[in-house]
């Protein structure tokens, strides 16, 4: 008789035998290792250099490896005995509830992956929380074996294993397939090399350095005189509205003029906001070559060409190590918060095993405030002809804090000692182009691409003040302030108006003390719903905003 009853085991005949807890896995092991995942990068695309068939091919293979191995596991627990598989049973459906239930309604007060510092242990009350509600699940599970029985409990299993994936199978391919993801991307990549080919008959040049806030500097600059000597010829404009509080949306508003309104997805919108550029329009009609200093991948663009820009091709350094991290990219939104601090490393790691072939004397450019610098030392200004338009997108006081004043790699420095690092390096850039004969010569803006506040890094909360200066071609005066209420839906006229020859006092056409409501567009970088806001005040007074009451879906 025991034989017989071992024999219906391996066969997963009995009653609770593996075919439900089986079913159970499969739920799960897809859920983590292929849903998860594909979630993350289809809602976030822009953070990552993979396209989706790197991604897709390797959580395929995290399923099959890990699943079968289960199976195995699934078979064996059958033969020990029938109460154990049960358990088993059990035991994968409270996992498989706990992780949906973490990853829909207890992601309220996740930590960004934008670089910020992340503090662990302030994130302990979410591990208690995480706990009752697995307590909870597997009370409630336990009492459905009881009540229901083994028979129907293991169908109820099923059942539910099935129905989740179906749903989760649908969700998935539906978020696929209208965000795009699918499609292979055509991306570009800005090159070191180039950065000081200038034009002897005129330049335009944007230094924008991420997060800055303009009262802040401001603040930095009033603490030593030299900083006020360092932008000799420049206007500065304290009272100037951004657009948006974080950069994705804000540098393609910066080069386009172009607004977000949530009708199209993010990477539709970035492609068509440099195609329909006013700024670039401009540019190419006057014969400028045009190169753009981005650390972020470039957006497709057959309208205009940039000479800095390149297609690469990337693969993996290593491809086992890239599928070891893909593993983890599902437990930064679903895992248990005492595990995610494990799975945010996915996000380095990741970036780690990118490997793009570019040729090793002319590496692709980052915005490295010190890397910059070093780069300025070595790189000679060279001239071509014809005019030129350079846009360097510097980490300005962007997280984490890696520099002291001297430009020092200390790793824990303050935000007024990072921008103070930043005045230094713009001098020194500014000294290169006296030095080359170039600066009289140019138009030059140094902006943030929003602003930042010191006291809550992780808040969209008072970023709409960024840092505005600006000089025009020949200009020779002391530093000097304009309070003309000026915004970021300015900037085309303003750079036509530069191009024209207009000093940087005389590109925004409002005066000192003027009414105006001027539009900013406020999100949560953890939401995906935008408000249309009105600044109705000082720029700088974060009180002064007004909702209109429009709602714009963000679609990444």
């Amino acid at each position: 008789m025991k034989k017989r009853e071992m024999e219906n085991l391996c066969d997963g005949q009995v009653e609770g035998g593996s075919a439900g807890t089986a079913g159970s896995f499969c739920c799960l092991f897809y859920f983590f290792f292929i849903y998860a995942p594909l979630e993350l990068y289809v809602t976030n695309q822009t953070e990552f250099w993979f396209d989706f068939y790197k991604i897709l091919k390797a959580v395929l293979q995290n399923f099959a490896l890990f699943f079968g191995l289960n199976v195995l596991g699934i078979l064996l627990a059958a033969c020990i005995s029938k109460v154990f598989c049960r358990f088993v049973t059990a035991a994968e459906l409270v996992v498989l509830l706990t992780l949906y239930v973490q990853g829909n309604f207890l992601v309220n007060h996740m930590p960004p992956f934008d670089g910020t510092e992340i503090v662990w242990e302030d994130y302990r009350g979410e591990n208690i929380k995480t706990a009752i509600v697995c307590i909870l699940i597997a009370a409630a599970v336990v009492t459905a074996a009881k009540l229901l029985g083994a028979k129907r409990f293991q169908g109820i299993c099923m059942a539910v294993s099935a129905g989740l994936s179906g749903i989760l199978m649908i969700t998935l391919v539906t978020m696929t397939v209208t965000t795009g993801a699918y499609r292979e991307r055509t991306t570009y990549y800005a090159l070191e090399n180039g950065q000081y080919r200038l034009s002897q008959d005129q330049n335009f040049l944007v230094l924008l350095l991420d997060a800055v806030d303009a009262k802040t500097f401001e603040e930095v600059m009033d603490s030593d005189p030299a900083y006020t000597e360092t932008f000799a010829d420049f206007t500065y404009y304290p009272d100037m509205v951004g657009a948006y509080p974080w950069t994705a949306f804000s540098v393609p508003y910066i080069l386009s003029g172009k607004w977000y309104e949530g009708e199209e997805y993010y990477l539709d919108y970035a492609a068509a906001a440099v195609d329909e550029s006013g700024l670039f329009r401009e540019l190419s009609e006057r014969d400028y070559d045009i190169a753009l200093y981005e650390s972020d991948p470039w957006v497709t663009s057959y309208t205009y060409q940039f000479s800095n820009m390149v297609e690469l091709q990337h693969e993996a350094y290593v491809w086992k190590y890239f599928r070891r991290a893909i593993c983890k990219l599902g437990g930064i939104r679903y895992a248990p918060f005492f595990l995610k601090e494990y799975c945010y490393r996915a996000i380095v790691q990741t970036q780690g095993q990118h490997n793009a072939f570019v040729d090793e004397s002319n590496p692709l450019y980052t915005w490295d405030l010190k890397e910059f610098a070093t780069h300025m030392q070595e790189e000679k200004v060279t001239y071509q002809e014809g005019k030129c338009f350079r846009y360097y997108h510097l980490q300005g006081g962007h997280v984490p804090f890696l520099y002291d004043a001297d430009l020092n790699a200390v790793g824990d420095s303050s935000y007024t000692e990072t921008l103070e690092a930043n005045i230094r390096v713009i001098g020194q850039f500014l000294d290169k182009l006296k030095q080359s004969d170039l600066y009289d010569n140019s138009v030059i803006i140094v902006m943030a691409d929003h602003g930042f506040d010191p006291q809550n890094e992780v808040s969209a909360y008072d970023r709409q003040n960024p840092l505005f200066l600006v000089k025009g071609v020949g200009e020779s005066h002391p530093l000097q302030t304009s309070l003309v209420p000026a915004a970021y839906e300015d900037l085309q006229d303003a750079y036509v108006r530069l191009m024209d020859g207009a000093a940087g006092d005389a590109i925004f056409p409002y005066q000192e003390g003027e009414k105006r409501e001027r539009r900013y567009i406020f999100y949560e970088n953890t939401e995906h719903v935008m408000y249309e806001w009105l600044q109705t005040g000082p720029a700088w007074d974060f009180n002064a905003y007004r909702e209109t009451g429009n709602k714009y879906p963000r679609k990444n």
